[in-house]
């Protein structure tokens, strides 16, 4: 899950991460004072988060849930992050 997200991020959206208007992180939520994240974004296991930040402040967020249904197909989990990721770029 996070190499084929690591991979479409990097590769989709390069201009992007440049640029600073689209972050990549990866959250370990077992890690001392990461457990807040298993809350905020009501998870309960591994799960790709996209969260719209404008003037340094949350506005919106979405567990991808969907990313389970495509585990078996990199194109298909790959289609669906990129999708995610431009719907939320036209928000910014």
């Amino acid at each position: 899950m996070e190499k084929w997200t690591k991979k479409t991020v990097e590769t989709d959206f390069k201009n992007e991460l440049v640029s600073g208007k689209l972050d990549y992180q990866v959250v370990n939520i077992e890690t001392k004072g990461n457990e807040h994240f298993t809350q905020d974004y009501q998870l309960y296991t591994k799960s790709v988060v996209l969260s719209l930040v404008r003037g340094g402040k949350e506005v919106k967020f979405e567990n991808l849930t969907r990313v389970w249904e495509y585990l078996r197909s990199e194109r298909k989990f790959c289609e669906y992050i990129k999708e995610n990721i431009e719907k939320y770029l036209k928000e910014l």
